[in-house]
């Protein structure tokens, strides 16, 4: 188990369909710093609301281990966020395959 901090993006699905190809997407930093690098990476304000009846677009939460991860969830690591806010670009996003992080 990580003793990270880990904030979780869960697509709502707002509108009536998913906004990114990840139904859940974890990035290990806090929810300020992992907001920033969703955006960065993704193009995408998770607090839009894209459907007025449907509310924000991704359910965002914070979590201190990995517990909740589950299998094709797909995972921004601390190391990752360093190198995006250093200006780097991401290669490709890593997918959780089940176990301990």
């Amino acid at each position: 188990m990580s003793e990270s901090t880990w904030t979780r993006f869960f697509d709502m699905s707002s509108g009536g369909f998913e906004k990114t190809n990840y139904a859940i997407i974890w990035i290990e930093a806090p929810e300020e710093q992992a907001t920033r690098v969703f955006e960065n990476v993704f193009d995408i304000h998770p607090f839009n609301i894209t459907c007025a009846c449907c509310g924000s677009d991704f359910s965002v939460d914070v979590y201190y281990d990995t517990e909740a991860m589950r299998e094709g969830d797909a995972i921004i690591s601390k190391e990752d966020v360093v190198n995006i806010e250093s200006g780097f670009s991401l290669g490709a996003i890593e997918v959780y395959k089940g176990g301990t992080k």
